[in-house]
């Protein structure tokens, strides 16, 4: 279920102080407000007390490398460019892969131009050895967004020790921080 609605800043709430974590109650009003958007039928249940658990949805896209995407490149252009292949989701990732899995997640972000994300894996990602990272569109750095950043976001996955399942609603990363802009 898509929430949509616009938002003035969630960096005015009391309790939010700009990039530190976030308190559930911040992350809360972002889905409300549709500034954090998931098709999940209950997107409050992935709410931890500091973060928003992400997951995978659709296909991985095999690429034969890694890329960022310089200003005005969308991910899905350079998708469409360079992947090999596009298995189902539950294809094993394997350790003799070359190519670099990319899977889009379940999320979609509409934010205030004077915030920004910022993501990182899930404690239990790095325990079973796997290096995942986030990109978006036009922002040539890994694991945040531009400020104001309204598009999706993809994982990057990697296994580096043995064959691995990405499941759809296995959450992978977490959004846990908003930073404001200095001004």
């Amino acid at each position: 279920m898509n929430t949509a609605a616009s938002i003035s800043s969630p960096v005015t709430d009391s309790y939010y102080e700009p990039g530190r974590f976030l308190a559930d109650r911040a992350i809360r009003k972002l889905v409300h407000s549709g500034a954090i958007r998931t098709t999940h039928s209950d997107a409050l249940k992935a709410i931890e007390p500091a973060s928003l658990d992400l997951r995978p949805i659709g296909v991985q896209y095999r690429l034969p490398s890694a890329f960022l995407p310089m200003a005005g490149q969308t991910v899905l252009s350079e998708i469409n460019r360079l992947a090999a292949s596009s298995p189902p989701l539950d294809t094993p990732i394997t350790p003799d892969d070359p190519d670099v899995a990319l899977i889009k997640l379940d999320l979609n972000l509409d934010l205030p131009p004077d915030v920004k994300a910022v993501f990182s894996p899930k404690s239990s990602i790095g325990r079973l050895d796997l290096h995942v990272r986030v990109i978006v569109d036009g922002h040539p750095r890994f694991d945040e967004t531009p400020y104001g950043y309204k598009g999706p976001v993809y994982a990057e996955i990697r296994s580096w020790s043995f064959p691995i399942l990405i499941k759809s609603g296995l959450p992978l990363l977490g959004i846990h921080r908003i930073g404001q802009a200095i001004t």
